[in-house]
């Protein structure tokens, strides 16, 4: 009985623990999926409110209302590809934030992102009815 003791004891020390510097371990299957979906209301709202602010600003620039100050910005494809860079960094961001354990951090990230973008879009209409 001693002996069974013993082996009991020593097997439960031997038991690796996480390593805290470490990555963290995989999410269970049953997370992978709530990952996904947040991943994917990340790329809907920083997305959407990333293209209302492009709309926008392309709406007044090509009516003659606004004017471009941002040289990369001023013309069709280098915005499309600027603005897609900020949605996917964006939503990088806010998936890297979930995965480490920060859900809440990650909300903050994505509203913080859609309410820039949507004032950006919302002084650009401003500007163009002045």
């Amino acid at each position: 009985m001693l002996v069974i003791a013993a082996v009991l004891l020593a097997a439960q020390t031997a038991i690796p623990t996480a390593d805290p510097w470490g990555p963290p371990p995989p999410p269970p299957a049953a997370e992978r999926g709530g990952r996904l979906r947040a991943a994917s209301l990340d790329a809907a709202w920083i997305g959407g409110s990333a293209a209302l602010d492009l709309g926008v600003s392309r709406w007044g620039i090509d009516r003659g209302l606004l004017v471009e100050v941002n040289p990369l910005m001023r013309s069709g494809p280098p915005a499309i590809a600027m603005k897609a860079a900020v949605a996917v960094a964006g939503v990088v961001v806010c998936d890297h934030l979930r995965q480490r354990g920060h859900p809440k951090g990650a909300r903050i990230a994505r509203w913080a992102i859609v309410a820039v973008h949507v004032a950006l879009a919302g002084n650009a209409i401003v500007q163009a009815h002045r």
